[in-house]
């Protein structure tokens, strides 16, 4: 979610985005050998942050903004949150 600033006359709004779930699972699978598909030290990414205007928000900046760049981790909540 991000506020779109006004453009008078109309007032700021709410835009929501989305995220390629099946992407996002994608890059939290670890590869044979223990090594994530994708880290922060990789060129790999998470998968962005879409929004209907187009405006896109990188997933690893989105992530490091949340807070949530362990790989490890979220595929433990991940698998956790569904058992």
């Amino acid at each position: 979610m991000r506020i779109v600033p006004p453009a008078p006359p109309a007032p700021a709004k709410l835009e929501l985005g989305h995220v390629d779930s099946a992407a996002y699972i994608a890059c939290l699978q670890p590869r044979p050998g223990g090594m994530f598909t994708a880290s922060s030290a990789n060129t790999s990414s998470f998968p962005p942050t879409v929004f209907p205007s187009g405006f896109i928000v990188a997933g690893n900046e989105r992530q490091a903004s949340l807070g949530m760049t362990d790989r490890a981790a979220l595929l433990r909540e991940m698998r956790d949150g569904t058992s």
